[in-house]
């Protein structure tokens, strides 16, 4: 079996050599061929309405009615995985505490993680609900450079975000702020394979020269 290299990305190529060294190049390939068959089937399940948040927010939520989907950075910047909004900690363990990140989706292990997963129908009332901790996602304050925490949901305005027409995320008591990755480099998390990377939130001002960290999406699994 020969594998084309020029299909492969960074990390993928690195499992792959890490593999041969490991047990051989025929050994290796053939289970990096199934590997890659399980990430192919894991990434098409993930529903087709993701590329409509640009056209109407609500639409694709309207899909998902009752159903838990995660809200993810359209530009996947340095992880192919993408990144999503996330509870910091892990899964079921995640600290409420702690706030929210960008951190890589879970999403391709073939299911909408705890601390990931928003309630769909909440969304489309600009509220971001995440059922597994009974909790909201808040700004700590109207300005810019505001942390993104959680707190007990209640319909106040440092709790009612919308989506605009451009698929930014920015507060409705004020249009100007949006929901932002952080830029530069990225952490490093404790687990994954390639391992899961973390970025700040906060709420900057709106503009298109952040659109890589500006511009998010909303998804659900076909298997959920």
């Amino acid at each position: 079996m020969t594998i084309d290299h020029s299909t492969l990305t960074k990390g993928q190529i690195r499992k792959l050599n890490a593999l041969r060294k490991s047990v051989g190049d025929d050994i290796a390939e053939n289970a990096f061929d199934k590997w890659m068959k399980t990430q192919t089937i894991h990434l098409s399940s993930i529903i087709l309405l993701t590329c409509l948040i640009f056209l109407s927010p609500n639409m694709v939520l309207s899909e998902a009615m009752g159903d838990l989907v995660e809200v993810y950075l359209v530009d996947q910047l340095d992880d192919q995985r993408s990144y999503c909004i996330d509870i910091k900690g892990y899964k079921s363990r995640a600290k409420v505490n702690r706030g929210l990140q960008a951190h890589t989706c879970y999403s391709y292990q073939g299911e909408i993680a705890v601390d990931q997963g928003f309630d769909a129908l909440k969304l489309t009332k600009n509220q971001f609900f995440l059922p597994a901790f009974d909790v909201c996602m808040e700004a700590s304050s109207i300005a810019a450079s505001a942390n993104i925490r959680l707190k007990n949901c209640r319909h106040g305005k440092l709790q009612e975000f919308k989506w605009n027409d451009k698929g930014r995320i920015h507060l409705i008591s004020n249009i100007k702020l949006c929901l932002t990755a952080a830029q530069g480099n990225s952490k490093k998390g404790g687990g994954g394979s390639p391992v899961h990377l973390m970025r700040n939130l906060s709420l900057e001002l709106c503009s298109d020269t952040l659109n890589s960290y500006q511009i998010w999406g909303v998804r659900k699994l076909f298997n959920e």
